[in-house]
Formats: structure tokens, C-alpha cells, sequence
């Protein structure tokens, strides 16, 4: 009769003698002795170096890289190319998927959207346009533990395109191209690059964000605090999920509540 070994037993007895062919850990990375110091565009427009450095996985790259990307974009007076754009978004896009917790999320959101406002038109109309085309391309790769961070992202930038139209009296021809833009890019995109794209998702959330942020920004309402406010049920940047939030002792429902869909006050809530 064969006895049967216990599978800690085996892995001890296979990895034995196998200790020294492993490779060693990974050395601890030295702490930066200076800020670190973005590399920028070269003067004849050959390379954009913000998209990699925007991807880092080092905070502090990407905090220094996007401030220097706001005033790259600050002084820019005419329209940038598409291509660069979009690879300036790339890197945006996963500067996003890098930001952990709720808290970070927001500030990332609110810094990326708020932008537009220190921007001239055209170069605003691409930073918003191909922000739109690069959610598109990418959303169906988003996976469900980070669409809350995304769909976030795509309201406060919809708030701010508002708010950018707000600031300007609602100008008719801001307005217009504001509009026109909204439609090619978000709403009902069109030409052969875009066959194949399953963006619908994208879309439908613009669709039914885009009237209550409308009215906010009309009744001077859109400004929020960044951050969670764990007592608000909705805040204004459309509500934190509230499975983020520790029970306080004492407090009845909570994670499980929060599990089944409803607040400790028994509503729904999305």
C-alpha cells in the first residue's frame, strides 16, 4: 500500500538542495537624494518623454512629470499634435491605474481634470478630446476593481468642460466647440479607426452623468473637497463606495450593509 505524503512534506523534500539556485531578493532601491528632475520635450518636437515618465511606478516621478506637463501644455498658444496628445494621455491614463485609495483617486482626478482651466482653447478642445478617445480605447481593458477610479475620472472631466464653458458666459462659440467635441469624441464617434471599439460602457455614463453635473455647475455647485467624508451618503464627485469606511464602534450595519447594496439607514445606493 502506497502511504500518502502531505503536499508541505513533498515541496520540503523537492526543494531541498534547491536553495541556492534561486535568485536572490530584489535590492532595496536607495531613497532620492534631490526632487527628481522631469526630462522634457526636445525643442524640435522629435521626442515626447512624458508618457513613460508619467507610467512610472515612483510617486514622485509622476507628481514632478505632471506638473511639468501642466506647464508644458500652459505655454503652449496653437493646437498640439493628435499623436503627441494621445501619447500624453497614455501616460495619464495609467498614472490613474497606479492611484491606490479612495482619497488619491480623487486628487489625481480633480488635478487631471482641473487642467483645462490653464489652458488655452485649442490646446483644452485636444486635452479633453483625446482624453475621451483614449477611454474609449482603453475601457473595455479596465477590470472591475479599478472602473469606480475611471468612472470618476470621466465625471470631474465632464464637470470641468462644464465649468470651462460656465467661466466663459457661456460664449456661444465656446460653447459650440465645447459641443462639437463632446459629440466626436464621446458621444457618437465616427470614421474607420473607430470600428470595433467597445466603448458603450463610456458612453452611457457620460450620457447620465452629464445632466446632473450640468445643473451643479449652473447652480455654482460643482466645487468639492478632496477627500472622503465618510457621513456623506453622495458626495458631490459622485458618491464613495462606502465598503472604504471603518465601522465606528457601536455603529450598526457597516461592511455587511454595504455588501448587500444598502446604507445603515436602509436606502439604496449606487
Amino acid at each position: 500500500m502506497k502511504t500518502k505524503v502531505k503536499s508541505w512534506v513533498r515541496q520540503e523534500r523537492n526543494m531541498a538542495g534547491f536553495k541556492d539556485k534561486f535568485p536572490t531578493a530584489t535590492p532595496e532601491v536607495a531613497a532620492r537624494k534631490s526632487p527628481y528632475r522631469p526630462t522634457l520635450p526636445s525643442p524640435d518636437g522629435d521626442s515626447n518623454p512624458f508618457a513613460k515618465q508619467l507610467a512610472s511606478g515612483d510617486k514622485d516621478v509622476r507628481d514632478a512629470t505632471f506638473a511639468a506637463l501642466a506647464k508644458w501644455l500652459g505655454a503652449k498658444a496653437g493646437a498640439i499634435e493628435v499623436l503627441d496628445m494621445k501619447k500624453i494621455w497614455k501616460g495619464l491614463f495609467y498614472a490613474m491605474w497606479h492611484a491606490d485609495g479612495w482619497d488619491v483617486q480623487e486628487e489625481v482626478a480633480e488635478q487631471m481634470a482641473s487642467l483645462v482651466h490653464k489652458l488655452k482653447h485649442k490646446v483644452a478642445l485636444s486635452y479633453v478630446g483625446v482624453f475621451f478617445i483614449t477611454a474609449r480605447r482603453e475601457w473595455v481593458g479596465i477590470d472591475r476593481h479599478r472602473m469606480d477610479k475611471y468612472l470618476l475620472l470621466v465625471r470631474r472631466v465632464t464637470s470641468h468642460v462644464l465649468r470651462y464653458c460656465a467661466d466663459r458666459a457661456w460664449a456661444t462659440g465656446v460653447v459650440t466647440d465645447v459641443a462639437e467635441m463632446l459629440m466626436r469624441t464621446a458621444l457618437v464617434p465616427g470614421g474607420k479607426s473607430e470600428q470595433g471599439v467597445v466603448d458603450i460602457g463610456l458612453r452611457l455614463h457620460v450620457a447620465e452623468l452629464f445632466m446632473p453635473e450640468l445643473r451643479k455647475v449652473a447652480a455654482g455647485k460643482d466645487d468639492i473637497e478632496v477627500g472622503c467624508d465618510r457621513d456623506k451618503e453622495n458626495e458631490a464627485n459622485g458618491g464613495a463606495p462606502r465598503t472604504v469606511f471603518k465601522k465606528r464602534a457601536g455603529e450598526a450595519g457597516g461592511a455587511s450593509d454595504a455588501a448587500g447594496g444598502k446604507s445603515p439607514g436602509g436606502k439604496h445606493h449606487k
